[in-house]
C-alpha cells in the first residue's frame, strides 16, 4: 500500500473549514456549519480515526497496544508519503510503481504535478490555529493518531534510505 499522511490536527483543522463552505447538504457535515474552531474542536466526534482504522478498533478505548499495531502495518505493509514533502512523496511513488516509465508523454504528466502541487493545496488558504486551546484539544482527542504520525515521520526517512537503494 500506499499513504499520504497529514498531521492530524492539520487534517481536522481542514475539515473545520471545508464544513463551513461545504453547501452539500450533507446533514453530518452540516451540523459542524457555523460553529468556532473551539465550538469544533469540543464538539467534533472523530477520534484517533487512524489507529482505529489500521488496528480495526472502531470504538471504545485505545491502548499503547492499538498504537503498536497501527505502527507495523504501516512499517511493513505501506510505502509513507506526508503531505508536507508532497513532491518528494509523489515521486517516490513514481518511481517505486513505476508509475514514470508507463506514462509515454512524461512533460505532459510532469506539467500535470507541477500543476497539482501549486494549486491543489489549501493548506496556505486557512489559519492553523497552532497553539490555541482548539489545536491542543483537538490534538488530545487524536493523540494516537499524533504518535501514529510521528513514527511515520520517522519511517519516510528510513524508507527513502531503502528504497533509493532499490529503485
Amino acid at each position: 500500500c500506499f499513504a499520504l499522511l497529514r498531521h492530524p490536527v492539520d487534517r481536522a483543522i481542514s475539515l473545520y473549514h471545508h464544513y463551513q463552505t461545504d453547501e452539500s447538504g450533507n446533514p453530518n457535515t452540516a451540523v459542524y456549519k457555523g460553529l468556532s474552531i473551539d465550538e469544533y474542536a469540543d464538539q467534533v466526534a472523530e477520534n484517533n480515526w487512524m489507529v482505529r482504522f489500521l488496528a480495526n478498533k472502531r470504538s471504545g478505548s485505545l491502548t499503547w497496544h492499538d498504537l503498536e499495531v497501527a505502527k507495523e502495518v504501516f512499517g511493513r505493509k505501506c510505502l509513507v508519503g506526508l503531505v508536507d514533502k508532497a513532491e518528494e512523496s509523489l515521486r517516490r511513488y513514481e518511481r517505486f510503481f513505476g508509475w514514470d516509465k508507463k506514462v509515454s508523454d512524461s512533460e505532459s504528466k510532469d506539467q500535470c504535478l507541477t500543476q497539482y502541487l501549486a494549486n491543489g493545496d489549501k493548506r496556505k488558504d486557512h489559519p492553523t490555529y497552532e497553539s490555541t486551546e482548539a489545536w491542543e484539544v483537538l490534538r488530545k482527542k487524536n493523540e494516537y493518531d499524533c504518535l501514529l504520525y510521528e513514527f511515520a515521520e520517522k519511517l519516510f526517512t528510513q524508507q527513502d534510505s531503502i528504497y533509493e537503494k532499490i529503485i
